[in-house]
């Protein structure tokens, strides 16, 4: 502890820029303060307790107030760190931008965690360089948020890096390494998969390791809400339902339940899902994750992030559709909804049928959601080539990465759908698409400006909520 306080008080002297001594009567003050509202239970108050011990320090001119401060503070941080341990569990310890200058003192106190919270707020407010360097050493110091922080940063190349899959994948695995669940968890998806995105090797029986570390660690924790802790007690037990099914795939000829079928990490997790409008916004909130991370593959990189917390997702009847998405454009803004028709599913009568009505419920809610990203750009094009060329090409995407790991044709995906949307599926990838396979804005833009009053091509609108308001965001995608 003595170590602790000296290396701490070091890092004070030396972080403290040019400060305004008073006499100790303000340092007093602040001091008496602090303790009257320190809660050694509470994390708002030690929060304040420890902002105002570091303030009272910079304020104190004796050394021997200083001192005094300073062995408290270290105190009160320990007591604090040691509080943070027991009662936050790492994969909620989200930022809070009214906390950003207690953050930045913990940064300077050489606080790993600190580090990585002031660093998302430095990022967030586009000092890209120091936010970036200060997440390195946070994971660096051991901060297991702050390491999977890294491996997303390295992955997408992000905030100046390189895209580097070894890079991003040593992160992973040091956030994994230092008990972060969600890293086991992304450990398990990666190599259940076999990711090449991650330059990751196939291997069922580690990415059930992995996912057993994960459930392990998600439970060591009761959430004090307990509407939070209901949906952690879903979530541990929706990874359960994926280990389930991992083992039963182990070795497992998958290619014998439907002709070139593997269900991915996401297949499993949507599966465990109900088809009630619950289950359907649970769905469509990982199949939103994957469109937008890989967005240029899903044809809707030029379109921005859709807030799902803002469009309803009904179960209804639909004639001639199984799904059907409705943009209702305001001045400037536009709302959505999107109706699913679980009614036209295949019957389940066995393991086959029953991935066959997963596939199709799933590919309705990614073609409705391609549907609501195009929208939210274009707003003038009614060419049901383009439109249903575009929604119908993201569906491809989405069954091909998802349930057949990349070796689903585009001719045998497009004899799976109607005669009709098939010929919309090939106009679009005949006249739309460039060389890569992602879609060409340019030829889109031209299309827009040609259907629009005034000759104006795409520009997003802002997506706001409509009558049926906003909608609770499902925890882990807070």
């Amino acid at each position: 502890m003595k170590k602790i306080c000296k290396i701490a008080l070091t890092m004070l002297l030396c972080s403290l820029s040019t400060p305004v001594w008073a006499d100790d009567v303000t340092a007093n003050l602040m001091v008496y303060k602090a303790r009257a509202q320190y809660d050694a239970n509470d994390f708002e108050a030690q929060e304040r307790a420890f902002e105002l011990f570091y303030d009272a320090y910079s304020e104190a001119d004796s050394y021997d107030l200083r001192k005094q401060i300073s062995d408290e503070l270290c105190i009160i941080y320990q007591n604090y760190k040691q509080f943070v341990n027991n009662h936050m569990p790492p994969y909620l310890d989200d930022y809070t931008s009214s906390k950003a200058s207690f953050y930045q003192k913990l940064a300077k106190y050489n606080d790993a965690r600190g580090m990585r919270l002031y660093a998302i707020h430095l990022i967030m407010t586009k000092n890209d360089a120091e936010g970036l360097d200060l997440m390195v050493r946070a994971a660096n110091g051991g901060d297991a948020a702050a390491a999977f922080y890294m491996a997303r940063i390295c992955k997408r190349g992000l905030l100046g890096c390189t895209a580097n899959a070894d890079t991003a994948y040593k992160w992973l695995k040091l956030s994994a390494e230092n008990g972060f669940a969600p890293a086991w968890e992304k450990l398990s998806a990666i190599h259940w998969d076999g990711d090449s995105n991650w330059n990751a090797n196939w291997n069922q029986n580690y990415a059930i390791t992995c996912l057993d570390k994960a459930i392990e660690l998600y439970s060591a924790f009761t959430l004090w809400n307990a509407s939070k802790n209901e949906q952690l007690t879903i979530y541990i037990k929706s990874l359960k339902h994926i280990k389930s099914h991992m083992e039963s795939f182990v070795g497992y000829a998958t290619g014998s339940i439907i002709a070139d079928f593997y269900p991915t990490f996401l297949a499993l997790r949507l599966s465990f899902y109900s088809e009630n409008e619950t289950g359907l916004r649970y769905r469509a909130y990982y199949i939103g994750e994957a469109m937008e991370e890989y967005g240029r593959s899903y044809h809707i990189d030029a379109t921005q992030h859709l807030d799902l917390s803002l469009i309803p997702i009904r179960l209804c009847s639909i004639e001639d559709y199984s799904g059907f998405a409705i943009p209702k454009y305001t001045d400037g803004g536009v709302h959505f909804q999107i109706n699913v028709d679980a009614e036209d599913l295949p019957y389940i009568t066995d393991e086959r049928s029953r991935w066959l009505r997963e596939i199709k419920l799933n590919k309705i809610i990614a073609h409705e959601m391609a549907h609501c990203y195009f929208f939210s750009r274009y707003s003038y094009i009614s060419d049901k080539k383009i439109l249903e060329g575009q929604a119908t090409n993201a569906e491809y995407a989405f069954a091909n990465y998802t349930y057949f790991v990349g070796g689903l044709t585009a001719e045998n995906f497009a004899n799976m759908i109607t005669t009709e949307y098939a010929g919309y599926f090939r106009w679009y990838r005949s006249h739309c698409l460039k060389a890569d396979g992602g879609t060409n804005w340019e030829v889109i833009d031209s299309y827009e400006r040609t259907a629009s009053p005034y000759g104006q091509g795409g520009s997003n609108r802002t997506i706001v909520a409509g009558p049926d308001g906003v909608f609770e965001t499902p925890l882990f995608f807070d």
